[in-house]
């Protein structure tokens, strides 16, 4: 007999600067990747739209100010953990400046930094490796995916 699973929601920040590097950020303290980069994700809570789990986050996070109509869901993933069972939400963001971005919660975040997707491998071991693999399929205009730990293989 199969359990039914409990479900959980995360947007996604796809964010190119000029160069069309990815912003990344370095997680800390957090139990999940832990000095890992990664790029901006945020849980959606109970009874909020993706959007607005996006906007509400940006503000606390990152203290920025956004702007609905900027933002384009450009790819939607299920993703399968050992732990848990996610539908995950890929957002970018049109017209915005880089130059506002602060860490506003220093403790869960030690660095931001941009770097090129098409120099880091799938198993780089300083980036969370989902990440890199949804953000090559976006790239090449993929909007869906299913990743599950178990394609996982070193």
């Amino acid at each position: 007999m199969s359990r039914w699973p409990e479900f959980y929601s995360a947007a996604y920040w796809i964010f190119k600067d000029k160069d069309w590097k990815i912003l990344f950020m370095q997680r800390q303290w957090s139990w999940f990747y832990d000095w890992f980069y990664q790029i901006p994700a945020w849980h959606i809570e109970w009874e909020e739209s993706v959007i607005d789990c996006f906007v509400r986050e940006m503000k606390e996070e990152l203290d920025v100010d956004l702007i609905k109509e900027n933002l384009d869901v450009v790819h939607t993933s299920h993703r399968i953990s050992i732990w848990r069972v996610y539908f995950d939400f890929y957002v970018e963001v049109k017209d915005f400046d880089i130059t506002k971005i602060k860490i506003n919660e220093p403790n869960k975040c030690s660095a931001i930094n941009f770097f090129d997707i098409n120099s880091i491998s799938n198993y780089d071991e300083k980036f969370i490796w989902y990440d890199i693999e949804i953000i090559k399929m976006i790239e090449k205009w993929v909007t869906f995916s299913e990743i599950s730990i178990k394609n996982y293989n070193k």
